[in-house]
C-alpha cells in the first residue's frame, strides 16, 4: 500500500515540474556581462608574448638542482645491501609517487629491479664531457640547470630525501641498484678548471 502512495506521490511531482506556473512578479533583464565573452576579451587583451616568456621563466627556475655535494677526490665503490636494509623514516618522494612507510624492508621495492643512473653537477663542463663517455641514459643533477641535459631520457633533480636515503657523498658518481644490492661508483676525474 506504501508503495503505490509513493509512486503517485512521485508521479503527481514528476507532472508539476512540466507545467508552466507563468510568471509572478516582476522580472528584470540580466545586466551582467556574459562570462564567456568577458574570457574572450581578456584573452585578446592579453600580451601572448609576455606571458609565453614569464612561462618559460617560471618553468626553467623550477629546473635548477641546488645541492651542492663536493667534487671526489679518488675512485671508489661502495655497496648497500638492500635486502638487509629497512627504511629508517617514512621516505615520500611525491615527484615520481615514491612513498615508503619507516621499518619496510627496501628489497621490496628493488628485489627484481635495475637501475642505473648518473649523479652529476651540471654547472662543471668537465662532468659533462665525463657524463658522454658513460653508458648511461638516467641522469640526476644535483647543481644546474636541467634543460642542459637534452639527450638523455630521464633526467631529475637530486632531493635531499634521496641525498640522505642513498649516502650520495660526491660527483661525479654512477649508482646502480641490480639483484637487490646498491652500488656505488665514485669517479676522480681529471678537471681543466682546477689546472687553471
Amino acid at each position: 500500500m506504501i508503495k503505490k502512495i509513493l509512486l503517485i506521490l512521485l508521479f503527481i511531482t514528476n507532472a508539476f515540474a512540466y507545467y508552466d506556473f507563468g510568471v509572478l512578479g516582476n522580472t528584470y533583464i540580466i545586466e551582467e556581462p556574459d562570462a564567456l565573452e568577458e574570457m574572450k576579451k581578456a584573452y585578446e587583451q592579453t600580451d601572448k608574448k609576455a606571458l609565453k616568456k614569464e612561462l618559460i621563466d617560471e618553468y626553467k627556475k623550477n629546473l635548477v638542482g641546488n645541492i651542492h655535494l663536493p667534487y671526489c677526490k679518488k675512485n671508489s665503490t661502495r655497496k648497500i645491501d638492500l635486502f638487509n636494509k629497512r627504511a629508517p623514516y617514512d621516505i615520500d618522494i611525491e615527484e615520481v609517487d615514491i612513498h615508503i612507510k619507516a621499518g619496510t624492508p627496501l628489497s621490496d621495492f628493488y628485489q627484481n629491479v635495475h637501475l642505473k643512473y648518473a649523479l652529476m653537477n651540471a654547472t662543471s663542463p668537465d662532468e659533462f664531457s665525463w657524463l658522454k663517455s658513460q653508458k648511461v641514459q638516467n641522469v640526476i643533477i644535483t647543481e644546474g640547470i636541467l634543460d642542459e641535459l637534452k639527450k638523455y631520457s630521464q633526467k631529475f633533480i637530486l632531493n635531499t630525501t634521496l641525498k640522505d636515503a642513498f649516502e650520495f657523498k660526491c660527483t661525479p658518481t654512477i649508482f646502480e641498484i641490480k639483484k637487490g644490492v646498491l652500488n656505488i661508483y665514485e669517479y676522480e676525474i681529471k678537471r681543466k678548471e682546477e689546472a687553471q
